[in-house]
């Protein structure tokens, strides 16, 4: 009797143990995830100082370039900035970088189209019904769309009949498909939302020197490849001219080349600067327009966007694994 009572009371003993031990080492886990999520804050932190950091060194370097004679400080599409407790890159965008999304130039429009390989009657359906879309009537083109027509859909609306206020607002015209706006990453093929900006709506042509990957492909009808190769070259020393970059592409390509780009870079720009901390998953982008004035200011902010949550890297610990 004496054994069997021993015996429970060491078996009771033994599992009290092994509830205070998983205790203490659930309470040692989330400790140390708290310090790792301490840790991943504070070098966001770091990395939002860091991007904040690159966007006033790239205005520096931008402003050195317009007004220097020295090759050397000639601007750039791309920096790299190394510091102390991390690095960051910073990529210069001109207005003229897309295509105005209010612009009256119907071959812009047409050009734009052709990325998704449409029949040229379908494309000629897309520009009347944009036209019809921005114009202040309710004439209807030829293969346009007015008001009648908007109002027959589930739900009715209004079209705009004036210029558009947002690039999103294309979903709202007729024949324009969430994968035209959006593109289709299996086919390769961009969407609208990276073609088409709200830039000057009386630019005459793209600028070579900032255009992205999608405009690029778009516009010059060139692969993912080719686009690539001119966006690399234009990094370490942008083109004085479009010529240029037509050695880099087909010989139709650069008919297009000359049609449809310029080599550019205005005065208002738009700075994307992403800080990445060293050692660390935590990186930060933000986002300043600004436009050079000279002077003692140089700069003035136009606008400022944060991506932070875009750009958050999930916490991964040795147990995630």
């Amino acid at each position: 009797m004496a054994h069997s009572k021993r015996g429970t009371i060491l078996i009771t003993v033994l599992w009290v143990v092994t509830i205070l031990v998983v205790i203490v080492l659930g309470m040692v886990y989330e400790a140390r995830k708290d310090v790792d999520r301490t840790i991943l804050m504070r070098d966001r932190s770091k990395a939002y100082w860091l991007a904040r950091a690159g966007v006033e060194r790239a205005k520096y370097d931008v402003a050195v370039s317009k007004l220097s004679a020295n090759e050397e400080d000639q601007s750039k599409s791309f920096y790299r900035y190394e510091m102390t407790e991390g690095f960051v890159e910073c990529s210069i965008e001109s207005d003229s970088a897309k295509m105005p999304l209010n612009t009256g130039n119907r071959d812009l429009w047409k050009q734009a189209f052709k990325v998704f390989q449409l029949e040229e009657s379908a494309i000629d359906e897309l520009c009347d019904a944009i036209i019809d879309w921005r114009d202040p009537d309710d004439e209807t083109q030829l293969n346009g769309a007015e008001r009648d027509y908007y109002q027959s859909l589930n739900p009715p609306y209004e079209p705009r009949n004036g210029p558009f206020m947002s690039v999103e607002e294309l979903l709202l015209v007729r024949g324009i498909t969430e994968e035209m706006f959006y593109g289709n990453p299996t086919k390769g093929t961009p969407g609208l939302k990276d073609i088409v900006g709200l830039s000057n709506a009386n630019q005459p042509r793209l600028d070579i020197n900032s255009a992205n990957e999608a405009v690029l492909m778009a516009f010059l009808e060139i692969t993912k490849e080719e686009a690539q190769a001119i966006i690399q070259a234009r990094q370490e020393h942008l083109f004085q001219n479009v010529q240029e970059a037509g050695s880099l592409v087909s010989i139709e390509a650069a008919d297009k080349l000359n049609q449809f780009f310029m080599a550019y870079q205005g005065n208002q720009i738009s700075i994307r600067s992403t800080g990445y901390v060293y050692n660390s998953p935590a990186r930060y982008t933000v986002e300043d327009v600004v436009r050079y004035v000279g002077g003692g200011q140089l700069f003035v902010t136009v606008s400022h966007k944060d991506f932070s949550l875009d750009h958050a890297a999930p916490l991964e610990t040795e147990e995630d694994e």
